[in-house]
């Protein structure tokens, strides 16, 4: 499970340019219905990618739509089971020879875990809500 994302192409003017068009390429998100809010910390992954995540407030009228060939499915996750930290769990991991820790959502189908939860985990810090 994962946030739409790639790279930045030469095309694009920026990060959040780029977040549109890949929101558009891998969930048909029409860049309109999209309102960028801002930006969160970058996120250093095992895979040895660096994350800027854009965030963004959707209009209730968006639509949105797997494309087949990028996405299986999309959905939805309640703001209140990410909120309760009796479901965010911490494990340590050993990638490439080195220990991490890496956040999970307990009891969620698709997993939410790794890059994504750390993900979620920053923007609810960055809210204020968890330390």
């Amino acid at each position: 499970m994962s946030f739409p994302g790639g790279r930045i192409d030469e095309s694009d003017v920026d990060a959040v340019s780029a977040a549109l068009r890949e929101a558009r390429e891998e969930i048909g998100l029409d860049p309109h219905e999209a309102q960028p809010l801002g930006y969160l910390d970058c996120l250093d992954t095992v895979s040895g990618y660096c994350v800027t995540p854009v965030v963004a407030r959707l209009a209730a009228t968006a639509q949105l739509s797997p494309q087949s060939e990028e996405v299986e499915s999309v959905f939805e996750m309640p703001l209140a089971f990410l909120l309760d930290p009796a479901n965010l769990r911490e494990r340590e991991l050993v990638t490439h020879g080195k220990r991490r820790k890496v956040y999970e959502y307990a009891r969620t189908k698709p997993p939410i875990w790794g890059a994504t939860a750390a993900i979620l985990v920053n923007l609810i810090r960055r809210m204020g809500i968890m330390r």
